[in-house]
């Protein structure tokens, strides 16, 4: 009761599990190649990838379709040739699946074919070379006798530049004739028997310190330096080869007669080596130590430099007695002792008696006075003129006529007119 009608079996003819609907049979069992679905697409296509059995390269594998198109490449280059195909499963040897070759004779793409490349395999080699003999064996090629290589052959050179080819003699291309030894030291081409630049430095020998060192051009310009200071003179210079004595390379001196710079020259700076030291100055020996010197005991000193030892010297110089520290200008005056402490000339005086009697044979005029008066006396006299109390206020010698003007004030005051004949005391008043 299990089982009934047959079964409709599906073409399977590329075994692939997949019946074709076109093709069927019925029964009861399986029959062999059939299946029991109609699901396939193309029944001569086991992988199912469109691409029919006899035309698939691997119809078990989806992935694996028709043949490839292989490019010849005849040069070995890994391009191709687009005009040579072959199609195949598998590369053929001598194919390669680009088209990429341009010439698949040029193994190295160079632009030289493989019959005449030196090396079809490496790009900076290319045709043969063209080379000269050098029979004289002085690096220069005869241009009448030439091979062409891939290698340097021996006895030939790159260059054809030799115009005395079987000259033994010379160094270069015959420059200073067929037959005579070339001598080109600075390789300009030129002979160094008609070089006028033997070391090619841009300077005529007759002017270059070093005519065959390039490194050593004309003799330079060097300046004054009298004052030794490293700047030179401007207008004070000489040219040579080496540096002189007393001559520098800089002409920066504004005053070549001034070593320290500071405006003062040599023969008039103190100290020529010091700018801070320049000014002679005159001090004078103060031997009683009162700050007042001797005029006439001096020394020249250096600005400030005072020199050392036991001696003391100061600027001034108007001591009058340098052997007494209370005499000096500006001290207390004594009174009447005959010493001149203040050195103002003389000595402080008072009268302490006056005669007792006044002549005034001595003609004074005006009197009173209000800025000054006159003297009238033959001959030298001395005049000198006290207060009420009797002190000097004024004293000076005279001849004949005397005009004095005593910055006094208002008050009395006795005039004291003395000569070889005259002893007199005239009472004045200034107004």
């Amino acid at each position: 009761a299990s089982i009934g009608v047959a079964t409709t079996w599906y073409l399977d003819s590329d075994d692939d599990g997949l019946g074709t609907a076109s093709t069927s049979v019925a029964a009861c069992s399986q029959p062999a190649n059939y299946v029991d679905n109609a699901d396939d697409n193309n029944d001569d296509d086991f992988d199912n990838d469109n691409i029919i059995t006899s035309q698939d390269c691997d119809d078990t594998n989806a992935s694996i379709g028709v043949a490839t198109t292989w490019y010849e490449d005849n040069d070995d280059d890994g391009l191709g040739n687009p005009s040579s195909t072959l199609d195949a499963c598998d590369q053929p040897t001598g194919y390669v699946a680009n088209n990429n070759d341009t010439n698949d004779n040029d193994g190295d793409n160079d632009g030289v074919e493989t019959p005449v490349d030196c090396d079809d395999n490496n790009t900076g080699i290319g045709t043969a070379t063209t080379w000269y003999a050098d029979t004289d064996n002085d690096g220069l090629g005869d241009e009448n006798n030439s091979v062409q290589a891939c290698d340097q052959p021996v006895g030939f050179v790159a260059n054809f530049g030799d115009e005395c080819p079987n000259d033994e003699n010379k160094l270069s291309p015959g420059i200073c004739g067929c037959g005579t030894v070339d001598v080109d030291a600075d390789n300009d081409g030129e002979c160094d028997n008609t070089d006028t630049d033997l070391d090619n430095d841009g300077v005529p020998n007759d002017t270059d310190c070093e005519p065959t060192n390039p490194n050593v051009g004309a003799a330079d310009t060097w300046y004054a330096d009298l004052d030794n200071d490293g700047l030179g003179n401007p207008s004070s210079s000489i040219t040579s080869c080496t540096q002189p004595t007393n001559y520098v390379s800089n002409n920066n001196d504004s005053n070549d007669n001034d070593a320290d710079n500071d405006g003062v020259e040599t023969e008039e700076d103190c100290d020529d080596g010091n700018p801070a030291d320049s000014q002679w100055n005159t001090v004078y020996l103060d031997n009683d130590e009162d700050e007042f010197g001797d005029p006439n005991n001096s020394i020249e000193i250096c600005e400030m430099h005072f020199p050392l030892g036991t001696e003391t010297y100061v600027f001034d110089n108007t001591d009058c007695d340098d052997n007494n520290s209370s005499i000096y200008p500006g001290a207390e005056e004594i009174l009447n002792d005959g010493i001149d402490q203040d050195c103002d000339g003389s000595d402080k005086t008072v009268i302490t008696a006056l005669p007792e009697y006044i002549i005034e044979s001595v003609k004074i005029s005006p009197n009173p006075f209000e800025s000054g008066f006159t003297v009238e006396l033959s001959g030298d006299f001395e005049v000198s003129v006290y207060d009420v109390a009797g002190v000097l206020v004024h004293e000076s010698k005279e001849t004949d006529f005397a005009l004095l003007s005593p910055n006094v004030s208002a008050g009395i005051y006795f005039v004291r007119v003395t000569s070889s004949t005259v002893d007199e005391i005239v009472k004045v008043v200034k107004q």
